[in-house]
């Protein structure tokens, strides 16, 4: 099988527009903790959420890069030649020089300072990306002959600042076919006989079929080795017919383009064994029906449709006017899909976990993670619910990307939700989402719930759109510092992450648990959080009006001494009640955006990074230390409640504070 592989080249990259709202479902609430010591870490509670309502955020800025033309580059003998190729993925050009390398340069309506290039057809390697003004080359290797290779390139910035240009140039590989007509024939031999002895120049240049920078016999001699030769048509067939109808899965079934369109009648389930699906069948969903890969428990059952973007496995709703229901991967199933588009699904009526086109399922606790879905250069369009739902402890493979949810859109009063996102995510699955496209849906937004606290590394990879956190964040390993903890939180550069408070919880982002400043009462987490200046790490508020209080903070209850890094990270309109009190110098609630409790860091790692809108403090150190700690320096803090940018730590020989409560730095 083909397997994409991906090219990441960057210079510069700014921000993107943002949408959300809010999904109503049980998760885990932070616990409120005192100064005290213990055994153990503190235990989370569990409480619903109450539907706070938010609203899209608007901000207008640079337009994307446009593609406005492409060519494969060429040297013959010491020249090079570019050869214009189509736009078109469905009448692709015919490459008539011999293979199995080229350079396919792409050129944008401005300039170029980041792109991220991946095939998307054929096995073909991705060499080096130069970017060249307008101009981004990539290096192609491993052409095979008589098909078809596609390369695409995301993730474009511009110079100016626009962000999220994309282009896809396909082309087919017939070496000899220089009429580019799709067959080698009589008519390319004349017109190579044609052009014998003469130089090579802009004119000719694909007579010289061996790019050696002549036009030779030997030129004649491969064209005529290829005779009758031809590429395959460049789209699928429309299926015809009266198709298949499957009442049931087989095991050992396979699904070819002969039997089109493949009808699903009912609610159908791979309870073992393999079901196999060509490139370019359809299948297509009575309403409302599923589509089930393995079970809970039980025999093992895979799925297997492996298309491409250009020759598509297709899942559809046999009505184009009504949705059917999901794509379901059990802990048991397995399912690869490449080149595989699922269209109108998502049924509201009949969704089960809360919707979604392609459901993965795990075990319902959270780990460990069953990866059980490999998912490359997948299309999502027109769910009626969420496009992908990662279920408590499901997740996608490593080697995933590509995957693309556009137009999304959420039923009203349907299972909770008002409005939609591309993707709904258990923790501690956030970090299985692949490389793609999550923009153009009804709320451009990767809603993450978290229904417990996570005892795993997580990582919160910028995917061009925010997160939304449900309600809460809350992730503690099940061992102390002084047992080999700890635990790893991972925010990339550019990475919004949004929160809102709700009755009776101010949702908090709670990283760690400690009952003491002992190792033993310490459970930590590292928070790996390096943002640069063009793309700074933000937390704020979900609100389509934030204010002040809006979510209670970064409450970091236990870390590691040395090896944290929050580096060009905002935080804003936090501050709410964090239900601890009596840590530090500074005021007794200690309300904050920034609250670390009991845990002494070794180092002074927090730098470049902004606090503002805090309806209390800016940081709170809550620590027993006589070490001097610097968190001031290099910082800034803006519209701080209480005025208090940070709240300094209490010394450990008497006086504990150096002046009468509150003592801010």
């Amino acid at each position: 099988m083909s397997i994409p592989s991906m090219v990441r080249f960057r210079v510069a990259r700014a921000p993107l527009a943002v949408c959300l709202l809010i999904l109503a479902c049980f998760i885990a609430a932070p616990s409120a903790m005192a100064q005290s010591a213990g055994a153990g870490p503190p235990q989370n509670d569990f409480q619903p959420a109450h539907g706070a309502v938010d609203g899209p955020v608007v901000s207008a800025g640079p337009l994307p890069p446009v593609l406005v033309s492409a060519k494969l580059r060429r040297v013959h003998g010491a020249v090079t030649y570019d050869m214009p190729v189509s736009l078109s993925t469905t009448t692709p050009t015919a490459e008539p020089r011999q293979g199995p390398n080229t350079t396919i340069v792409f050129t944008f309506d401005k300039p170029i300072t980041a792109a991220v290039a991946s095939s998307l057809e054929g096995d073909v390697g991705i060499g080096p990306v130069t970017i060249t003004g307008n101009d981004v080359a990539v290096s192609i290797t491993g052409i095979t002959e008589m098909q078809y290779f596609a390369v695409g390139l995301a993730n474009v910035d511009a110079l100016d600042g626009g962000t999220g240009g994309s282009g896809v140039v396909r082309v087919g590989q017939l070496t000899g076919d220089v009429n580019r007509n799709g067959v080698v024939s009589i008519a390319d031999l004349g017109l190579i006989n044609a052009q014998l002895t003469l130089p090579v120049t802009a004119a000719n240049y694909l007579m010289d079929v061996n790019a050696n920078g002549t036009i030779t016999i030997a030129d004649k001699g491969i064209a005529n080795s290829k005779l009758t030769r031809a590429l395959p048509a460049p789209v699928c067939p429309t299926p015809t017919g009266a198709g298949t109808t499957h009442s049931t899965l087989i095991p050992g079934d396979h699904w070819t383009v002969a039997g089109n369109p493949h009808i699903v009648t009912f609610d159908v389930g791979l309870n073992s064994g393999t079901l196999t699906l060509d490139p370019c069948v359809v299948v297509r969903v009575q309403e409302g029906y599923n589509i089930r890969i393995g079970n809970a428990t039980g025999a093992s059952a895979s799925l297997i449709a492996l298309g491409s973007p250009y020759a598509p496995i297709v899942f559809e709703s046999q009505d184009p006017t009504k949705f059917w229901g999901s794509l379901r991967i059990f802990p048991t199933g397995q399912a690869d899909l490449e080149g595989v588009q699922l269209n109108r699904a998502g049924n509201p009526a009949t969704a089960l976990n809360l919707g979604g086109a392609l459901q993965v399922l795990g075990n319902g606790v959270g780990t460990p993670l069953v990866r059980s879905a490999r998912v490359r250069n997948v299309r999502i369009d027109t769910a009626a619910t969420s496009g992908l739902n990662l279920q408590q402890g499901g997740g996608l493979t490593a080697d995933s990307t590509g995957l693309v949810i556009v137009n999304s859109a959420g039923t009203p009063g349907v299972i909770g939700m008002s409005g939609n996102y591309p993707v709904l995510v258990f923790t501690p699955a956030v970090n299985t989402l692949p490389p793609g496209q999550y923009t153009g849906n009804s709320r451009d937004e990767i809603l993450v719930v978290s229904p417990s606290t996570i005892a795993v590394d997580e990582t919160f990879h910028n995917r061009g759109v925010p997160y939304r956190m449900l309600t809460g964040f809350s992730m503690s390993p099940t061992l102390p510092a002084s047992l080999g903890g700890p635990t790893t939180l991972t925010i990339e550069a550019g990475v919004t992450i949004r929160l809102l408070k709700d009755v009776g919880n101010d949702w908090a982002f709670a990283l760690g648990a400690s009952n003491g400043d002992l190792p033993a009462n310490i459970w930590p987490v590292r928070l790996i959080a390096n943002g640069t200046l063009s793309q700074p790490i933000t937390f704020t508020s979900a609100a389509a009006v934030p204010a002040a209080g809006d979510w209670a903070g970064i409450l970091w209850r236990g870390g590691p001494a040395t090896g944290n890094i929050v580096n060009n990270v905002h935080v804003e309109y936090a501050g709410g009640n964090s239900g601890t009190a009596g840590f530090g110098c500074g005021p007794g609630d200690n309300d904050a955006a920034l609250l670390i409790n009991n845990w002494i860091p070794g180092e002074d790692f927090i730098h470049n990074s902004t606090f503002s809108n805090s309806l209390a403090s800016g940081i709170v150190m809550g620590w027993i230390s006589d070490t001097t700690r610097d968190f001031r320096t290099g910082n800034t803090f803006t519209a701080i409640g209480n005025s208090c940018a940070v709240a300094r730590w209490k010394n450990k020989t008497l006086p504990a504070c150096p002046g009468p409560p509150p003592v801010c730095l």
